[in-house]
């Protein structure tokens, strides 16, 4: 149901034609929720709101007048969308006052509406025409309604009968004061009326004049917040949107702020606005049940179920309004017609609503495969769908089934234009997945363009570190490494990592220097990360580490790395071990004790140097494989 509002001045002059095609214009163009408005021309003996709204000109175009005449002729409700026309704006359709032809003011005296009232069913006829405008296709937020000025039967048909919220525009002067007065007096009997008083216009300074009508004004409305509409010079020259101006203003005109005040009010008057249900389900759930927020999520859905922000946040409402079911009320509750239109939104094929419920399965035990599911059929719908394959990317992430995230992350990126923010936090993502399925050139590929994007958190730029080595991108790598050490001297993890690169690129003697200063200082319970780090730079000492009695390391990691370090030292030669030298007293490396990924950067490094061969490239895959699971790049 749309909100019905006039705009009603009991004199001209004051603004309120214009203030309706202003306000209903920033209603058409809010940016993220932009409603759908009607607008009425019932200042019937003066109309020209098709003017302001720039409806093109025809001589034919069937209004208001003609509606009335033709119910009066046939006693049937003519069909209302026969009535309404475009205006030059989108989002925003007109009923005008009529057709405006050589006889228009001759069928406007015909129109006796005391008669019609009286005799012909009048108010029926109103409310036949609200039903009607709620019900057709365009489904109108809002219809706002432009009365004629001072005391007629149109007015109180305008003032009282059709509006859920009346706009009182008025000057400050006795004339206006006192019949708005009585307009006021009279509307406030209906109940449920929301009334907005508005000063208009409303003169730039402040006098001891100006306080008296003031204080008048507040003696008539009392409690009411008296809202105004700032005096504009500019405005003299013709009426027309200047809404439309403020993005292309630096400073925006006091009058042009008094108008999107208006048009929020309206907003924050209407339950069913989307915009209002959105804001109430996000900010001002405090006081609410959690069968209310349920039902807010429920209704917002309902009227726009293809906007993307509205179901991602079922994964925060919907928890909440899951822990007030009670037994055997799924059905009937808030909770049990939210599930249900979920349910049918996706039958029926909506991929937003698909990635919704998905999202929610995420929160329940066991369901990881229903929320799979979900996303792939709306993958299907729509192979573009980038939050879709975004989501199935994290949860592939988080089921360790790497390669897949990294492919579904691949096309998220793909689609992603080079301005947008989200393209180097992608970026990023997928240089960590990379490093963990040991794919240097991508992960190297991608750690560049985050960082060229701006990402410099201390776990990336440690992460774009381990993607150099492993593509062979030593230079790089080393700048970072020392950008990452001047950030934190003593982070001993950066430091073994700068020794590998500077072995990898040539600089042996510096590796070794930070290495001995590190085994004077490191803790002893370090020591097995530095024996790893020597196996880059001298093999040899890396077994004199693992050899000394202080060494607490597990036994299956000092297996693997003095078989490794053996196997680097005679790495010219190696078929001449058997496989029993390696196996001897073999055990896996306890999930989550060890990080491999140094050892296998290495020896990947190792034979992309050239220097290990085919078979003792094969042998340390086989260490690591036997001691940890691991398995090396072919």
């Amino acid at each position: 149901m749309p909100l019905f509002a006039t705009f009603y001045s009991y004199k001209g002059g004051v603004g309120r034609t214009l203030a309706l095609a202003n306000v209903a214009w920033l209603l058409a163009n809010h940016p993220t929720e932009p409603a759908r408005v009607l607008v009425i021309d019932f200042d019937l003996g003066a109309p020209g709101l098709h003017r302001v709204l720039k409806m093109p000109r025809k001589a034919t175009s069937l209004g208001l007048i003609d509606y009335v005449l033709k119910f009066t002729a046939t006693a049937t409700v003519p069909l209302v969308q026969d009535y309404i026309h475009r205006t030059a704006y989108s989002r925003i359709d007109i009923i005008p006052a009529g057709r405006l032809d050589n006889k228009y003011q001759s069928r406007l005296n015909s129109l006796n509406w005391t008669a019609l009232y009286e005799n012909a069913y009048g108010y029926e006829l109103i409310e036949a025409l609200k039903t009607s405008i709620s019900q057709l296709p365009a489904d109108y937020d809002y219809v706002l309604v432009d009365s004629l000025t001072g005391f007629s039967d149109v007015g109180g048909i305008c003032v009282k009968q059709i509006p859920d919220s009346l706009i009182l525009l008025f000057r400050l002067n006795q004339q206006n004061l006192d019949g708005i007065d009585t307009v006021f007096k009279s509307a406030s009997r209906k109940k449920g009326l929301m009334i907005t008083p508005v000063i208009s216009p409303a003169w730039p300074f402040i006098d001891q004049a100006s306080d008296i009508w003031l204080e008048k004004s507040r003696h008539i409305f009392g409690k009411l917040r008296l809202n105004q509409i700032s005096f504009d010079s500019g405005l003299s020259f013709g009426e027309r949107i200047i809404a439309n101006l403020s993005e292309r203003l630096t400073l925006i005109p006091k009058v042009i702020s008094d108008y999107q005040h208006l048009a929020v009010h309206l907003r924050n008057q209407n339950a069913s606005d989307p915009l209002t249900l959105w804001e109430n389900l996000r900010f001002r759930t405090s006081s609410l049940t959690t069968e209310g927020i349920a039902d807010l999520q429920l209704r917002l859905l309902e009227k726009r179920p293809n906007n993307l922000a509205y179901w991602q946040y079922l994964e925060t409402a919907v928890p909440r309004a899951r822990r007030s079911r009670r037994a055997g009320s799924s059905n009937t509750s808030a909770y049990g017609k939210l599930m249900s239109f979920i349910d049918d939104q996706c039958k029926s094929g909506n991929k937003l609503a698909l990635l919704g419920r998905a999202s929610l399965a995420l929160s329940l035990p066991d369901s990881v495969q229903k929320a799979l599911d979900d996303l792939s059929a709306a993958l299907k719908n729509d192979a573009k769908f980038y939050e879709a394959r975004f989501l199935r990317a994290r949860i592939y992430l988080s089921e360790e089934e790497n390669g897949s995230a990294l492919s579904d992350l691949l096309v998220c990126f793909a689609q992603l234009s080079t301005k947008d923010t989200r393209r180097r936090e992608v970026a990023s993502e997928i240089a960590s997945i990379a490093l963990e399925l040991f794919d240097g050139p991508t992960a190297f590929k991608f750690a560049q363009i985050a960082l060229d994007g701006g990402v410099s958190t201390f776990e990336f730029l440690r992460c774009y570190v381990k993607a150099s080595y492993l593509d062979g991108k030593y230079a790089q790598g080393i700048e970072v490494a020392e950008r990452l050490l001047r950030l934190a001297p003593r982070d001993e993890l950066t430091g073994l990592h700068y020794t590998q690169l500077l072995a990898a690129a040539g600089r042996l003697d510096d590796a070794k220097a930070i290495l001995e200063k590190m085994r004077r200082e490191i803790n002893i319970q370090d020591a097995a990360n530095l024996a790893e780090a020597y196996l880059a730079v001298d093999p040899r000492t890396t077994i004199e580490i693992l050899r000394s009695t202080e060494v607490d390391v597990q036994p299956p990691v000092r297996r693997m790395l003095r078989q490794l370090a053996w196997l680097l030292l005679h790495h010219e030669r190696p078929i001449e071990m058997s496989e029993e030298e390696f196996k001897e007293n073999v055990s896996t490396v306890t999930s989550g004790t060890w990080n491999t990924f140094e050892v296998v950067s290495l020896i990947i490094t190792k034979r992309r140097k050239a220097e290990l061969s085919d078979a003792a490239y094969t042998l340390a895959a086989k260490v690591i494989n036997e001691g940890t699971g691991q398995k090396l790049p072919t």
